[in-house]
């Protein structure tokens, strides 16, 4: 299903809502419709943004995640490169 929100001007045309989706009948079988919804002053049809919204993206768990994969990626460089697993790989 594909969506489109057309906005309107606001003082007589509050906007549009298209909806393009496949839909199957006994006769024929995922032909496309276009559903509209028109707004009205009450609640006018606004476009939705395409990135999210990040004003409450806490930058902390972001850094601690950041720095124990590094120590996790380090300690796995070492275990490999360790006599134990140069042991293990031989066969």
């Amino acid at each position: 299903m594909q969506t489109y929100q057309i906005s309107g001007n606001g003082v007589d045309d509050f906007g549009h809502s298209y909806k393009v989706a496949p839909m199957s009948t006994e006769k024929f079988l995922n032909v496309m419709h276009c559903f509209v919804v028109d707004g009205v002053s009450e609640d006018p049809v606004k476009p939705q943004p395409v990135l999210p919204d990040v004003s409450a993206f806490n930058v902390s768990w972001l850094r601690l995640l950041l720095i124990l994969t590094y120590r996790l990626s380090v300690y796995w460089v070492k275990l490999y490169n360790s006599n134990l697993c140069t042991a293990l790989r031989q066969d």
